[in-house]
């Protein structure tokens, strides 16, 4: 493409995560745009991906939530205020876990001020983007030593045998107390706290609207501001907040929106993601 004062730069190509897309993942896509381009925006209908421009190369995360409707949503693509770009983006169904969860104690007698008022504060916090990724390595697991993976992402749920109106927003890993929680990638630390609903809580900001959530931790290790790396101490496992048991809940978020933190690392979407600004990612 040809770029003047006259001419505004556009996208040269692009192209997506490779395989179909589900409900509940993390998307990627990148491309090149033309010399001179500022800013590319795009959305997956109402979904705002996260974008950033390295030299001619351009990347844009988003994430779905396990609500999203699927079908065959809209893709659209502008760079800088040129012509906006559309394509319908197939999606594949995907099959969801139900749990039915009884509460009992002080996990049943919820204070729904605290709870509306914990995730408001950390909506805040997710909201804020730093321009581009932080990790330079693929992400791993932010246990070496667990029982076994006691609840599903995206799982719908049933508390006291009420109606499935929610869904489990991380992947929850069963361990003894005490097990060390690490930094699955590199990033700041933005939260390292007691909490009401999550307990003790570590939230790392991976750069580009990425953050990872580390909740009901029995020992709070990190602390804010501090630059980690992939498998530096961020707590221990426990029960605190409304907990049920000794367990991680670890989540991840893409632009605000909770996606399946096992099928990000699983898919190696970090390093993907890398190769999209002719970044290196090694272990």
């Amino acid at each position: 493409m040809v770029s003047s004062a006259i001419c505004r730069p556009v996208w040269r190509r692009w192209r997506c995560r490779r395989g179909q897309p589900a409900a509940g993942q993390a998307l990627g896509l990148r491309g090149l745009v033309s010399p001179g381009a500022a800013s590319v925006a795009i959305r997956l209908d109402a979904q705002t991906a996260a974008t950033t421009i390295e030299g001619e190369r351009f990347l844009g995360l988003v994430g779905t939530g396990a609500f999203f409707s699927g079908g065959r949503p809209e893709l659209i693509i502008r760079v800088d205020d040129g012509p906006a770009w559309t394509q319908p983006w197939q999606f594949v169904e995907r099959e969801w876990d139900y749990q039915d969860l009884t509460l009992t104690g002080e996990a049943a007698e919820i204070d729904q001020q605290a709870r509306d008022e914990e995730r408001a504060r950390l909506r805040t916090l997710w909201a804020i983007v730093t321009p581009t990724p932080q990790w330079d390595a693929p992400s791993r697991l932010p246990l070496d030593d667990y029982l076994y993976q006691s609840a599903t992402y995206g799982g719908r749920r049933s508390y006291n045998g009420g109606p499935y109106l929610t869904y489990h927003e991380g992947v929850d890993f069963s361990a003894y107390a005490g097990t060390p929680v690490l930094a699955p990638a590199a990033g700041t630390v933005v939260l390292a706290e007691r909490l009401y609903v999550r307990g003790g809580a570590v939230i790392v900001d991976h750069g580009l609207g990425v953050f990872s959530g580390f909740y009901h931790l029995s020992a709070v290790h990190a602390t804010p501001g501090q630059v980690v790396r992939p498998g530096d101490l961020l707590g221990e496992v426990g029960t605190t907040g409304l907990s049920t048991g000794n367990h991680l809940h670890w989540d991840l978020l893409i632009n605000g929106v909770w996606v399946d933190a096992a099928v990000w690392q699983e898919q190696g979407l970090a390093c993907w993601a890398l190769e999209a600004l002719d970044r290196s990612c090694v272990p």
